[in-house]
């Protein structure tokens, strides 16, 4: 018993470090912040990298990972304005962007 309550906290300890680091904000207002984003942009004239993922997709998490670090990161930063829409289980903010049409996930379009 006492072996199982040491595994569970340790789940529970893992679950949660994992949560703070998720790229995805799922309560976030998608549409809002694409449109702040499209104004910064415009007022920098900057393109904006739109990528499309959930928390769920270990593709989106590494391909988070990778814009976030290196030689990316510093393009990303100085070339772009990124925003990261999350699309659940393609269940919402599937139409932020009527020109993706892509059913998988990481999507990524320019605007």
């Amino acid at each position: 018993m006492k072996k199982l309550l040491i595994l569970l906290s340790l789940l529970l300890a893992s679950a949660a470090a994992l949560a703070g680091d998720l790229p995805y904000d799922e309560q976030a207002d998608a549409k809002a912040a694409l449109s702040r984003t499209l104004d910064a942009a415009k007022q920098n004239h900057q393109p904006v990298l739109l990528i499309l993922g959930a928390n769920w997709c270990p593709d989106c998490r590494a391909l988070d990972e990778a814009l976030k670090k290196g030689k990316s990161a510093e393009l990303l930063a100085r070339e772009f304005k990124v925003v990261k829409v999350d699309v659940g289980n393609f269940d919402h903010n599937l139409d932020i962007d009527a020109d993706i049409t892509s059913t998988s996930t990481p999507s990524t379009a320019t605007r």
